[in-house]
């Protein structure tokens, strides 16, 4: 498990990096598992200026894998919405 941590974790910083009004925001990294042959990453942004509308693009692993998904929860004032991202459909819009 470190051994792939370490190998996915640079990649995955340079892919994941988000911004919100032109201000990239540090993206935290709170663990990795692996579940039924798949890896469960954690991640998280603190201190998110507030929004209404938020925008991610997410391409993590989709150039080692062509059927990669990767699920997004995004949480607000207690509301959860989720996401599933794949190669042809990559960019979670949502109104929260």
């Amino acid at each position: 498990q470190q051994q792939i941590q370490a190998q996915l974790l640079i990649p995955m910083a340079a892919s994941l990096a988000s911004g919100m009004y032109g201000v990239k925001n540090k993206l935290n990294f709170l663990g990795l598992e692996n579940k039924n042959e798949m890896f469960v990453f954690y991640l998280e942004i603190e201190k998110l200026p507030s929004f209404n509308v938020i925008s991610l693009d997410n391409k993590l692993l989709f150039d080692l894998y062509s059927e990669q998904q990767n699920i997004i929860h995004v949480k607000k004032n207690g509301i959860k919405k989720s996401f599933i991202s794949r190669l042809n459909n990559s960019i979670l819009s949502l109104n929260i």
